[in-house]
């Protein structure tokens, strides 16, 4: 199993390290993506289906192939990132220290989402039906 300083092995799957982070660019084309930057490097995350983000009591559900219904992301500009976990069951979420969190469900037809971490050159990728695959270009550590 891959492991490094930024991708770290948990019970039910796995979650991404993060010091000091905040949301520092969001894309919107026929997918959604935010670039998370702390002091190490940039995790880019990229959603191509429907996703929900919770806030205290209420929850949206964006849609990346309706521009609009993604306005709600938008307010994340430069918040705080406190977690991002994927589970091995494929479902991903992001945590904001605010309270809110950001869901995405895997799909049984195609990728619905990925994650690439430029720092440590490695792409998570949830293949549809679920299956996490972990791509590394240098040799894990040990």
């Amino acid at each position: 199993m891959i492991v490094n300083h930024r991708l770290k092995k948990a019970e039910d799957g796995w979650a991404i390290a993060l010091a000091d982070a905040q949301v520092s660019y969001i894309h919107v084309d026929f997918r959604l993506g935010l670039d998370i930057s702390d002091g190490t490097g940039i995790v880019r995350v990229t959603i191509g289906q429907i996703c929900r983000l919770k806030k205290l009591g209420s929850e949206v559900m964006l849609n990346p192939d309706d521009a609009p219904s993604v306005a709600p992301i938008l307010a994340l500009f430069n918040a705080k990132v406190d977690a991002i976990a994927i589970q091995r069951t494929g479902e991903l979420t992001v945590q904001f220290a605010d309270g809110e969190r950001l869901d995405v469900c895997p799909n049984d037809r195609y990728e619905s989402w990925e994650i690439a971490c430029e720092d440590d050159e490695f792409l998570i990728v949830c293949q549809p039906g679920g299956e996490v695959s972990i791509f590394q270009e240098s040799a894990p550590e040990s």
